[in-house]
């Protein structure tokens, strides 16, 4: 039996494993995220700070602190500051839930992918 189909085999594998993570995406990650850590007091029917997460639309509009997503801008965008430790603690610190590093590291690396929907 001949050794090329292990090593093609072997060689699949090492690329699946090497092969760079998919850019995180609006519905698949940082909507649930939004909704797990913000939605309590950032909707449509209270939108607290003039903040509506309920909708990417929602995120693009400015409210007293400036836009919480800019497109194209992770920068400009104040939930890049936010999770950044250069804006407002959010939630609240008496909140029990927290972001962990591994989720704020997700949300921003779409900030810097461009931060569309």
């Amino acid at each position: 039996m001949s050794a090329k189909p292990f090593a093609a085999l072997a060689v699949a594998l090492l690329a699946a494993a090497f092969a760079p993570a998919a850019d995180p995406t609006y519905e698949k990650d940082v909507r649930p995220f939004l909704v797990k850590y913000c939605v309590e007091c950032h909707t449509a029917k209270q939108a607290k700070a003039g903040y509506n997460f309920d909708t990417f639309a929602g995120l693009t509009k400015v409210g007293k602190n400036g836009a919480t997503v800019v497109p194209g801008d992770a920068d400009k965008s104040l939930l890049s500051k936010v999770l950044n430790g250069k804006g407002k603690v959010m939630p609240p610190a008496k909140y029990p839930w927290q972001p962990t590093k591994e989720e704020s590291a997700m949300v921003l690396a779409w900030l810097r992918a461009g931060g569309k929907e």
